[in-house]
This record gives C-alpha cells, sequence and structure tokens, in this order.
C-alpha cells in the first residue's frame, strides 16, 4: 500500500512538473533579428549565393578542428573563406548522420536551445555572433588539411 502512495505521489509530481515547466519553455522566444539573420543565412548557403554569404560574415573568419588543441586558423578575405567555403558545408554533423549544408535546409527556424548566451548562436559546425548590433557568420569548426 505504501508503495502505491509513493508511486501515486511521484506521478503527480511529474505530471505537474510537465504541466507547469512546458509553457515556460515554449514562452523562450528568439529575438526577432536573430531569426531574421538566420533566415537569410540559411537562404543564401541553400542557393550557393556566396557572394551573399561572404556579405554576412566577418573578418576575419576563423575555423578550428574539432579538438580543443587544433589551431584557430584565421581567414581574412573573402578569397581566402571560398576556399574553404565547400568544405564548411560538407562537413558532416555531429552524429554523422547528415552534412552540415542538409542540417541547415532542415532547420528553417532557430530556436532558444541554439543559443550560446544573447549574442551568440551555434548551429552543428556554424557559430554566429552578434556584434555592433549586426548579425554575423563568424567561426566554423572545419576538419582542415
Amino acid at each position: 500500500m505504501k508503495n502505491i502512495f509513493v508511486l501515486i505521489n511521484t506521478l503527480f509530481l511529474l505530471i505537474s512538473c510537465v504541466i507547469f515547466l512546458a509553457p515556460v519553455q515554449a514562452g523562450v522566444s528568439v529575438p526577432v533579428d536573430a531569426q531574421a539573420f538566420w533566415k537569410t543565412f540559411r537562404t543564401a548557403v541553400l542557393a550557393d549565393n556566396r557572394d551573399k554569404v561572404v556579405s554576412i560574415t566577418q573578418f576575419p573568419f576563423k575555423t578550428r578542428g574539432d579538438l580543443d588543441d587544433d589551431p584557430i586558423r584565421s581567414y581574412h578575405k573573402k578569397a581566402g573563406f571560398l576556399k574553404i567555403y565547400d568544405r564548411i558545408f560538407s562537413e558532416h554533423s555531429y552524429d554523422a548522420s547528415m552534412t552540415v549544408k542538409k542540417v541547415i535546409e532542415n532547420k528553417k527556424r532557430i530556436v532558444a536551445k541554439d543559443f550560446l548566451h544573447k549574442n551568440a548562436i551555434r548551429i552543428e559546425n556554424l557559430v554566429f555572433e552578434k556584434k555592433r548590433g549586426k548579425w554575423c557568420f563568424t567561426f566554423a569548426y572545419v576538419m582542415e588539411d
């Protein structure tokens, strides 16, 4: 009898948490400017509009391999960035189930959990930051030769 009482109380607590915490998570909103930036970036990548991607990329653009001790590389100009452009978007997702470009295709909107903090977003291997009031593409984890 005591076990049933504990089970009922546990279920009640669990259900209460779900009921009361779900609206809190649902109420978290993504800033309009971040969502607009994502739409612009996503559209440009999917259309392979490299000039548009470059225009919303901050230079020097930085990359690093996936290990903490991999060196950071900086690309100061459009030409250097374009040399690694295909590699950035052909990298595999963390679970290796698809390319980063496919992740971008599937991700129509950013959500609150994509934010590292209020001025930084990370989606798969890509990092975006709000600098001087403007969102831009700033960093990518890329396996380089």
